[in-house]
């Protein structure tokens, strides 16, 4: 029997026992052991994907030696205090992803004893901040206190926000407030992605002395809306692709252009949104994304979409004109051109006389060749014919 045969006859065998292994509270329907996970090798694992579990008491009893906790797909409208019970800490435990669970509440304690935790996934679920639970409590500032070491928050997708309409300006004052609650130091990458915002507290991540990539991407901002970031002393990456931007005001560049003359690259991602071309192409914009410092990321790639997508050269970028001429450049051209064309036809008539001498040879001896060309060769036109 061949390596691959056997493992194909022992891989139902080893889900089973790595199944086995797990407490006898998950119900043999999660898998627990060492195993790879996102180009780590050898990482102690619990997984419990797709089982549809509706409580989380089987978390109260975790191994201890768990790094990796995947819990998703599952139906958990409320998530309770200490999920990881009451006793001794997770030592371990760097990951916790509860992705795509439905999760409208979350509690102030819900992640005690985790306090080791650096990479914490919510992404797809129905979050909401301010909706009361019945405990008088609309929202809960030390949601994320218990992360002293949180390295990565991924949020994408995970509000709740009214069908057809932007994630309300307060789950973001919400999220805010959490923040700068939780004293987060070590959070280097936060994703915010897909959740229909449209505005948010300037001041939004100005307590996250230490972030690096804030992923604002597919959402619904303009440029009045966006975050401070000067604030963020070592940001090296903001993405801003795919929201409603029509261009950067001059504010917003400003605070962009702020971090590079500290000695902090960064780098900008614009690519997706519906940019104007007048901004785009001959405003105060274009002025700047000739001459800023922030790396602009696939610069060349950008499109204004009105009246329709159009590219700016790199040479019109700089003089401040569109690719194909912007309205008033085509006028200055068109005057010039009308402009040479007379001046030359004045040449012409002023030195008609020496021309007309000039020229009279040559009009006659290709006259003579063509007289000559259709005597040589009647035959063959008639047959061509």
């Amino acid at each position: 029997m061949t390596g691959c045969k056997v493992f194909l006859f022992l891989a139902p065998l080893m889900a089973l026992a790595n199944s086995a292994s797990c407490p006898t509270a998950f119900q043999s329907k999660c898998w627990c052991g060492r195993t790879a996970y996102q180009g780590q090798s050898d990482k102690y694992v619990v997984n419990c994907t797709n089982q549809l579990f509706t409580d989380t008491h089987m978390l109260t009893t975790l191994p201890p030696e768990t790094e990796v906790l995947i819990f998703t797909g599952n139906h958990i409208p409320e998530l309770p205090w200490n999920i990881f019970g009451i006793e001794g800490e997770m030592d371990n435990l760097r990951v916790i992803d509860m992705s795509n669970n439905r999760i409208r509440s979350i509690r102030g304690k819900t992640y005690h004893r985790a306090s080791k935790v650096e990479r914490l996934i919510l992404n797809f679920n129905e979050i909401s901040l301010t909706e009361d639970n019945g405990d008088g409590v609309n929202n809960h500032p030390r949601l994320l206190t218990g992360f002293p070491n949180l390295r990565e928050l991924h949020l994408t997708g995970a509000f709740a926000a009214p069908d057809g309409k932007a994630l309300p300006f307060d789950q973001l004052s919400a999220l805010r407030d959490i923040l700068e609650t939780a004293n987060l130091t070590q959070l280097v990458k936060i994703h915010l992605e897909q959740n229909r915002i449209s505005m948010m507290p300037p001041d939004m991540f100005c307590k996250l002395e230490n972030l690096l990539d804030l992923h604002l991407g597919d959402n619904w901002m303009i440029d009045s809306s966006l975050p401070k970031v000067s604030c963020l002393s070592k940001l090296r990456f903001i993405d801003l692709g795919r929201n409603r931007l029509r261009a950067l005001s001059p504010q917003v560049t400003k605070d962009l252009d702020r971090l590079p003359t500290r000695h902090q690259a960064l780098i900008v991602e614009l690519g997706g949104n519906p940019l104007s071309c007048d901004d785009f192409c001959v405003g105060a914009f274009a002025h700047w994304l000739s001459a800023t410092n922030v790396t602009v990321r696939n610069r060349e790639t950008l499109r204004c979409v009105d009246p329709k997508p159009v590219a700016c050269s790199e040479k019109a970028l700089g003089a401040g004109l569109p690719e194909g001429g912007h309205s008033a450049a085509a006028l200055v051209l068109a005057v010039l051109l009308v402009g040479l064309i007379v001046t030359l036809g004045a040449a012409l008539y002023m030195n008609r006389n020496s021309l007309t001498y000039k020229l009279s040879p040559l009009v006659d001896t290709a006259s003579r060749k063509v007289r000559y060309t259709s005597i040589d060769k009647p035959e063959e036109m008639e047959m061509n014919v």
